[in-house]
C-alpha cells in the first residue's frame, strides 16, 4: 500500500505533480500514449463533412487503450455498515497537457482536416477539470446510491462482454461516445460536455449493487430545463453477471435533447446491447450485439428528433494468454446503418497485443483494417475510432461515393498510478 501523507488541500498534489495524499484520500490515474498511423485520412473536406482528399497520417496518439485521466477518491466509515464516499476524475490530452480547446467544446488530439466546418475534433473530454466523474455516494450491504456526474451504468455493464474490452480506440466504446455526442443534450450543467448521456451522465442520481459476480446499475439524469421534466433527461440501466467461466451482460440507455421551443424535448439517442462471454484456460471469447440510434438535432421549433443513424453491429473477440504477462486479442465487427439510403456496412478486423512489464505498466501494439461503405453513417464511421489520427474516421463514410479501407497501426505504453 502506498504511503499516505497528510496535506491540508489535496489539490496541492496536483499543482506540484506529486502523488501526495490526504487522510482517507487516494490519488489515481492512467497515462496512455503512443504512435499511431492511418493509411487514409481526410486532407480536405467540405462544409458538410464530405472528404474531398485523403492521405496517410502518423502522429502521437493518446488513449489508444485507456483514458488519460487523473482523480481523487476517498471514503469514510459512518458505522452501522454505512460508508460515505466521493470520486473526482478528469481527463487530459497527454500530447499537450490540455483539458480542452479554445471555446471549451472538446479536447482535441489533432486539429481537424483543412476545410473542416469545426476547428476542433471530437476528443475524449470536455474542457473542465472533473468532466469524467464528480460524485458523492452512500453505500452499504444493500448497494450504493450516488449523485453527481457519473459513468453510465449501461456502459459499465457492457464492458464485461465487449470483444476488445472497450479499448479507447477501435472498439464499440467509440460508437457509445459519438452517439452520445450527437444527441446534443444541453440541460442543467450539460454545457460543453462531449459525451453527455450514455457515457458520462451529469446532474444524475444512480443506484448500483455489486457482489458475487453480479452488477446491477440504474441511473436517472435530471434535465433541469424549466417547463419540461423530460428535456435533456437521461435514463439508463445495465446488468452483468459472471459465474465460473461464463459472463452475460445487457444494457439500455436513452436521453432526450432540448427542443428549439422553450421547455420542449425531442429524442436524442438510444443505445441497447447484449453480450456473452466464456473463458477456458488461456482462452477467452466475448461476443456482443448492439444498436446505436442517433436522432440528430432539432431542426425546427418544437420539432426534431428524426432518426439519423440506426447502427446495428455485432462483434466477436478472442483472447489468448501466451504467458502470464502477454495477451493477444483478435476481434471482428460487422455493422449496418439501417437509416441510410441503402443498408451500408462497416467492417473491422483488429489484432492487439498487450504485454505487462509490471502490475502498473503495459506496452501494446495493434493493427486494424476498417472497411466503410459509402454513406455508412456517422455512428458506423466511429468504429474507426475517435482516438485515432484525425480524419481517419469517416473517410467516405458520410457522403462518399465508394467503399474505402483504412489500415491503422499503433504502438504505445499505458502506466497506471
Amino acid at each position: 500500500m502506498k504511503a499516505m501523507v497528510k496535506v491540508s488541500v489535496a489539490a496541492v498534489a496536483l499543482a506540484f505533480g506529486a502523488a501526495a495524499y490526504a487522510d482517507g484520500v487516494t490519488m489515481y490515474g492512467n497515462i496512455d500514449i503512443g504512435v499511431m498511423s492511418a493509411s487514409k485520412s481526410c486532407t480536405t473536406m467540405t462544409a458538410g463533412g464530405a472528404c474531398t482528399g485523403t492521405g496517410s497520417v502518423i502522429g502521437l496518439q493518446g488513449s489508444q487503450m485507456q483514458a488519460n485521466d487523473f482523480g481523487l477518491k476517498g471514503s469514510e466509515s459512518l458505522g452501522n455498515g454505512l460508508t460515505a464516499g466521493f470520486d473526482l476524475e478528469g481527463g487530459f490530452n497527454l500530447a499537450n497537457g490540455s483539458l480542452g480547446v479554445a471555446g471549451g467544446n472538446s479536447t482535441t488530439v489533432y486539429p481537424t482536416a483543412v476545410g473542416s466546418p469545426n476547428n476542433s475534433s471530437l476528443g475524449s473530454y470536455a474542457g473542465s477539470i472533473f468532466s469524467r466523474t464528480a460524485d458523492v455516494s452512500l453505500s452499504g450491504d444493500w448497494g450504493t446510491v450516488a449523485a453527481g456526474n457519473q459513468v453510465d451504468p449501461a456502459l459499465i455493464a457492457s464492458a464485461s462482454t465487449e470483444p476488445r474490452g472497450l479499448t479507447y480506440s477501435l472498439s464499440l466504446l467509440d460508437a457509445w461516445v459519438l452517439t452520445s455526442a450527437e444527441s446534443n443534450s444541453t440541460g442543467s450543467n450539460f454545457a460543453n460536455t462531449l459525451a453527455t448521456g450514455s457515457v458520462f451522465d451529469n446532474n444524475s442520481l444512480s443506484y448500483s449493487y455489486s457482489a458475487n459476480g453480479l452488477y446491477v446499475g440504474a441511473l436517472y439524469g435530471f434535465g433541469g430545463i424549466a417547463g419540461s421534466s423530460s428535456a435533456a433527461q437521461q435514463t439508463s440501466i445495465g446488468a452483468s453477471y459472471t459465474y465460473d467461466n461464463f459472463a452475460v451482460s445487457g444494457s439500455f440507455a436513452k436521453n432526450k435533447q432540448v427542443g428549439l421551443n422553450a421547455g420542449s424535448a425531442v429524442d436524442g439517442s438510444q443505445i441497447a446491447d447484449f453480450g456473452l462471454g466464456y473463458t477456458y484456460g488461456a482462452w477467452a471469447i466475448r461476443a456482443q450485439y448492439g444498436e446505436f440510434k442517433d436522432y440528430g438535432l432539432a431542426t425546427a421549433a418544437g420539432t426534431g428528433g428524426n432518426l439519423v443513424d440506426d447502427f446495428k453491429v455485432w462483434g466477436i473477440g478472442v483472447d489468448y494468454n501466451t504467458n502470464a504477462a502477454n495477451k493477444l486479442n483478435l476481434s471482428f465487427y460487422d455493422g449496418k446503418n439501417s437509416s441510410a439510403a441503402t443498408d451500408n456496412k462497416t467492417q473491422e478486423i483488429a489484432l492487439m497485443d498487450n504485454y505487462s512489464l509490471s502490475k502498473r505498466t503495459t506496452v501494446y501494439g495493434q493493427i486494424a483494417s476498417l472497411k466503410l461503405d459509402a454513406n455508412a453513417g456517422l455512428i458506423g464511421s466511429a468504429m474507426g475510432g475517435l482516438f485515432t489520427p484525425v480524419g481517419a474516421i469517416g473517410v467516405s463514410s458520410v457522403n462518399g461515393s465508394s467503399s474505402e479501407r483504412t489500415t491503422y497501426i499503433g504502438v504505445g505504453m499505458t502506466h497506471s498510478f
